[in-house]
């Protein structure tokens, strides 16, 4: 066990299983950076394992460490067709010989299903698709799957969307002792990152409370407006604090410029960023999280809310590898005018 691992489990005392390489790297971007008026860093965790599963492994550690620790034998868990989430459960499922549950939301049929709904298939979880609409009953459908696997004779284990629950957000205290390890000798200013439900944000605000570090944590929505967002974060902070003892006693900064629309909404333009960040940085980041943080930070540099010259890591939460089924599925064919301006060189 790395120190910076024996250090959280020592302090929090939750069993965990250890699945991904960490401390993921803290890579330098300084033409990135240049274009921002920043000393960029990006915080590897899209390398957070070796199957393109990224910061959800952080989560997950800590969910499949309580599932196991109590002999349970079925994951059930729910998400959107493209959900990150939910392909990274049914293929930790499959390697560690335990039975995967998963509700997926969206529209279309059932047959259209590609990227991360037909990879969890292909890993032998077993799928239940309902339209988007029905996304506010996900609590309901997951206790009558949980039902239905304990007359069955197993022992199911339930994984709220986004992993909000528990101590699966403690993953993120321990990327705060990675982040003060490896900037120790010339501090970060600033934390970005891409909020969803607000755990990631609540467990680096922790954790950064715990190592003393000076930094500031900027979440960027990619669901709701600010105000929403904060809400989230505090409700995610009580839980934190009943479980650990700890409070967070200071804001949430929670910027909401970049909801382009709405979660898991983007464009052409968005597209066309993501190709020129590919193409002139190298780095290549997903529509839904890590590009909207990105588009996020450029603003509050643009605006001086990050001041000039300040060192900052964006997290790289990953996602990308489910960039083509995104696409594919999208209302409007934006695979194929990325063909069409990428290979064929027709232009916008």
């Amino acid at each position: 066990m790395d120190a910076v691992s024996a250090l959280v489990t020592s302090f929090m005392g939750f069993p965990r299983l250890p699945l991904m390489a960490a401390p993921t790297r803290l890579q330098r971007l300084e033409a990135l950076g240049e274009e921002l008026g920043v000393d960029l860093y990006l915080k590897r965790d899209d390398e957070a394992d070796a199957w393109g599963n990224g910061g959800k492994v952080r989560k997950l550690e800590l969910e499949l460490g309580a599932m196991t620790s109590r002999g349970c034998d079925t994951l059930i868990s729910a998400g959107s067709w493209g959900s990150n989430q939910c392909r990274a459960l049914a293929m930790y499922a499959a390697q560690l010989k335990l039975r995967a549950v998963l509700h997926l939301y969206g529209e279309g049929e059932p047959r259209e299903v590609n990227g991360n709904a037909l990879t969890a298939a292909l890993f032998g979880a077993e799928l239940h698709f309902h339209p988007a609409s029905h996304f506010v009953d996900v609590e309901a459908a997951m206790r009558r799957s949980a039902e239905a696997e304990r007359r069955a004779g197993r022992r199911p284990h339930l994984v709220a969307p986004g992993m909000t629950d528990g101590a699966a957000n403690l993953g993120y205290v321990r990327m705060a002792y990675e982040l003060s390890e490896q900037s120790a000798f010339a501090p970060l200013d600033d934390v970005v990152l891409a909020h969803a439900t607000g755990g990631a944000q609540a467990g680096l605000m922790l954790g950064r409370r715990l190592t003393g570090s000076p930094w500031r944590v900027i979440g960027v929505s990619t669901m709701h407006p600010a105000a929403t967002a904060r809400a989230a974060c505090e409700a995610r902070a009580q839980t934190l604090t009943a479980l650990t003892g700890s409070s967070i006693d200071e804001p949430f900064w929670v910027h909401d410029g970049a909801l382009a629309g709405g979660y898991g909404e983007f464009d052409m333009d968005s597209l066309r960023l993501i190709g020129r960040l590919a193409k002139d940085h190298g780095v290549l980041f997903d529509p839904v999280y890590t590009l909207k943080a990105y588009v996020g930070l450029a603003q509050l540099c643009a605006s001086g809310a990050v001041p000039k010259g300040s060192k900052v890591a964006l997290l790289h939460s990953g996602g990308a590898s489910a960039l083509g089924g995104l696409l594919q599925s999208a209302a409007v064919d934006y695979r194929g005018a990325l063909v069409r301006e990428l290979v064929r060189g027709e232009g916008p």
